[in-house]
């Protein structure tokens, strides 16, 4: 069996085991056989001396870039961030790992100029999908034939579509869950499932292999699906949820899920007609492997809309939560006067709607509020009982009128 360096979990000074891939991979009945041993170790092999360019190293891209240099030093990995984390890790040429292994200093390259990324096998993506376009663009004179990676939040396949041939793009998401501590160093708050697949029409399968092969080599869990298009529909709508909660700066535990007005006038209604796009659309969604989907959702609501069930978990989390509120990336978006994620989540599905000739208010509420609050330069936020005012004002949810 492929075995795989991890972590040690008793710190330094003790030898690092090693482990079985398995220990680290999900693997459910549609995951595609491991090739046999001796093409996996081949593969290995070369893949050692490859060079790995992260474009936009963010938290995410900093994690499995850094990843990648620890557990293959030999490996060329080359990061490429800006702002205060690209000049702190150009700075010290090395990235600070933090996580259930502790902290790791992984000396790499890092720079804040895209021409770096030339002779490149892999390129991996992982800026926010609005600064996509304007990263390619720059980037594309150095991305000569390599096999590009896509793990971003969102569906903005028409602007990678315009630099890379489908062929050579694989497109992924994950489910773990980064954080830029402070310049240079990133922290794994919780290891989830990375999923990979082709895209419909399989004229990616090969290159899909390849990505899972290596996105496997970071230690954390990988699988390859074969409805990644469904998947990535059924993240983007949590995330179309998660962006409604932002709308008055709330707690998305406490002072959303867990509250009755956003769940009856704005989480449902949102849920349901965002179902309805991706129906008339023909996505047939999947679960997306060890993490939040909006099966789980729609389960979650059913079960706090029963009076003591609900009490008793909102009283809970305002414990847990209260005292530490959940920080999202669309909140740090605002404070630093940046674009927002909003155009590839619910703007995607409004997109979509359009295609297929249906009306979607919800979403185009949340596009709008979330563009209103991107113009403001002062980072004030309406008030809960005014982002609720608003969607009650839009009527009946579109699950009633369609019943109707």
């Amino acid at each position: 069996m492929l075995h795989q360096r991890v972590p040690n979990p008793l710190g330094q000074g003790y030898p690092r085991a090693r482990a079985p891939l398995s220990k680290f991979v999900v693997c459910p009945s549609w995951v595609a056989e491991f090739e046999t041993t001796e093409t996996q170790h081949a593969k290995l092999k070369t893949s050692r001396h490859m060079k790995i360019s992260v474009l936009g190293a963010g938290a995410v891209g900093s994690m499995i870039g850094g990843l990648l240099k620890y557990y293959e030093p030999s490996m060329d990995v080359v990061l490429v961030a800006r702002g205060e984390h690209g000049e702190a890790l150009a700075r010290r040429q090395a990235v600070s790992l933090i996580g259930s292994w502790g902290m790791h200093d992984v000396s790499l390259r890092t720079t804040m100029s895209p021409d770096e990324i030339a002779g490149s096998d892999v390129v991996i993506v992982t800026m926010k999908p609005q600064d996509t376009e304007q990263a390619l663009a720059a980037a594309m004179p150095y991305l000569d034939d390599a096999l590009v990676i896509s793990v971003q939040n969102g569906i903005n396949d028409h602007v990678l579509e315009q630099f890379v041939s489908r062929e050579r793009l694989v497109i992924g998401t994950t489910g773990s869950q980064m954080a830029l501590v402070q310049p240079g160093t990133v922290s794994l708050r919780h290891n989830g499932v990375t999923v990979v697949g082709p895209s419909r029409d399989g004229i990616n399968h090969q290159a899909s292999r390849q990505a899972r092969n290596l996105l496997r080599m970071t230690g954390r869990k990988v699988v390859e699906h074969p409805n990644m298009l469904g998947v990535r529909y059924n993240k983007l709508v949590v995330n179309a949820l998660g962006l409604s909660a932002c709308l008055s700066a709330s707690n998305f535990v406490d002072e959303s899920v867990c509250h009755q007005l956003w769940r009856d006038y704005i989480a449902s209604p949102l849920l349901e007609e965002s179902l309805e796009i991706l129906r008339r659309a023909r996505i047939r969604l999947s679960p997306i492997p060890g993490g939040t989907d909006v099966f789980r959702i729609q389960r979650a609501f059913r079960i706090l809309d029963k009076p003591l069930v609900g009490r008793a978990v909102q009283y809970f989390s305002q414990r847990i939560y209260g005292s530490r509120p959940i920080a999202c990336s669309l909140a740090q978006d605002l404070r630093r006067g940046r674009k927002t994620e909003v155009d590839a989540i619910n703007g995607e599905l409004v997109r979509l709607a359009h295609s297929v000739g249906y009306h979607v208010p919800y979403n185009q509420l949340v596009q709008a509020s979330l563009r209103q609050l991107e113009s403001r330069a002062d980072g004030s936020y309406p008030s809960e009982h005014e982002v609720l005012r608003r969607f009650q004002s839009i009527g009946h949810p579109p699950c009633l009128r369609i019943a109707g």
